[in-house]
């Protein structure tokens, strides 16, 4: 086992603010993958709503842009 270091802040954005404690290889490991266990444990409870969500952001999101479209657009007229 490695013994603890000073985590690096390399490629990680807004790491230089946080205050963190250092921890072992194995122990930010372990972390890691109880935070991976927690994610996947949500997303099948809440799968449903985030997907709702999303869904009806992205038609959102769609109607604004056509909104935009002109009347006379003729989709069967390649741009190019």
């Amino acid at each position: 086992m490695k013994s603890p270091s000073h985590a690096s802040s390399a490629g990680c954005h807004g790491c230089s603010r946080l205050v963190r404690p250092t921890l072992s290889d194995e122990a930010a490991v372990q972390i890691h993958g109880f935070l991976e266990r927690m994610i996947s444990l949500f997303e099948s409870c809440y799968f449903d709503q985030i997907h709702r969500f999303y869904q009806q952001r992205d038609e959102d999101a769609m109607n604004q842009h056509d909104d935009h479209l002109p009347c006379d657009w003729d989709w069967d007229d390649p741009p190019f």
